[in-house]
């Protein structure tokens, strides 16, 4: 009540307050209501076109030779994990924007060579 230190909520048996009976207290808070906001370097790709005096004597007419980084940096003060990863993506859904503690999106390298004859 007023006029003590406590910050933490009672427990509240669900059903109780709310009507319903999902086996959990679905009261609506902001205990848990994070600054989710985040800077984020996604992909980055860098590619480079060999010169084609070096592929004439090699009957080539292109190379590229290219790399990319995928989910390379994320800025944040979010203290989950990821603070793009959700349980689902649809605003419309009932948990968009929640996090349940789903998985980040993994930091993916790849490279390859395109070569044209």
């Amino acid at each position: 009540g007023e006029g003590t230190s406590n910050t933490v909520p009672r427990p509240v048996r669900a059903g109780v307050h709310n009507k319903y009976s999902y086996g959990f207290n679905a009261i609506s808070s902001t205990r848990y209501l994070f600054d989710a906001s985040f800077f984020k370097i996604q992909t980055i790709t860098l590619a480079y076109n060999l010169p084609s005096k070096w592929l004439k004597p090699l009957q080539i007419d292109a190379v590229r030779v290219f790399g990319t980084a995928e989910n390379v940096l994320s800025l944040t003060k979010y203290k989950g994990y990821d603070p793009e990863a959700s349980i689902d993506d649809a605003p419309a859904e009932a948990y968009y924007g929640v996090d349940f503690g789903t998985e980040p999106l993994l930091r993916t390298f790849s490279a390859g060579i395109n070569v044209k004859f």
